[in-house]
């Protein structure tokens, strides 16, 4: 039997591929989107993401956010290289620097919102403490952190796992929660906004507030 090119299973997957694609990542376009919504930026409104890696919120919060400055934060040259080249050309400003989040060279009290995606999954409680302490003190007060994790995530997993081990080997306390350590920062009780199911686990979208000072 002859089997024509049009109907070769092979090339059938490879026309296929752009739709297999878009619907393995259409979870995680999914938590983005709800990030980009709660973020609700406004014209002269300022933003940052930490651990911004390529760039995916940035892109989005740049098509939909007219007016707002963005800020993107990463230590890895190659992923803001790639963010650069991803960023639509819109009248929204995004800049983006080489850092990390534990010790950031903005000023105090310069954004009005910062973002975090699957960022502290990747950190161990002390180092999360550190980023959460920077996000408190670059924030306006009454400003917002968002926050998007994965709650049970490999990477997430292998953490608990390797702290816990220490713990046992060396009789240390527990590490905090999340919500814990952001509390402890300063900041009021978080919020979960939403939890979207992915392909890699669970992710939590949590909002909270750094309180206002007091009146005199």
């Amino acid at each position: 039997m002859i089997v024509s090119a049009s109907s070769s299973p092979i090339l059938h997957l490879v026309r296929s591929l752009p739709e297999l694609i878009g619907w393995l990542a259409a979870p995680e376009r999914s938590f983005i989107a709800k990030l980009v919504r709660e973020a609700g930026l406004e014209s002269g409104d300022h933003l940052l993401d930490v651990g911004c890696g390529t760039g995916h919120v940035l892109k989005a919060l740049a098509r939909t956010a007219p007016g707002a400055a963005l800020v993107g934060l990463d230590p890895d040259e190659d992923a803001l290289e790639l963010a650069s080249r991803k960023m639509p050309r819109t009248a929204t400003p995004v800049k983006l620097s080489q850092g990390i989040g534990q010790d950031m060279e903005f000023g105090d009290d310069c954004f009005d919102v910062v973002a975090a995606t699957l960022l502290f999954e990747n950190l161990a409680g002390a180092e999360q403490g550190l980023v959460l302490s920077e996000c408190y003190r670059v924030l306006k007060p009454a400003g917002r952190l968002l926050v998007a994790d994965r709650i049970d995530s490999p990477t997430a997993l292998v953490n608990y796992s390797l702290e816990s081990i220490q713990r046992i080997a060396t009789g240390a306390q527990p590490a905090p929660a999340l919500d814990d350590l952001i509390v402890h920062a300063g900041f009021d009780p978080p919020e979960t906004l939403d939890t979207s199911l992915t392909l890699t686990g669970r992710v939590r979208l949590i909002e909270c507030y750094k309180p206002r000072p007091p009146r005199a």
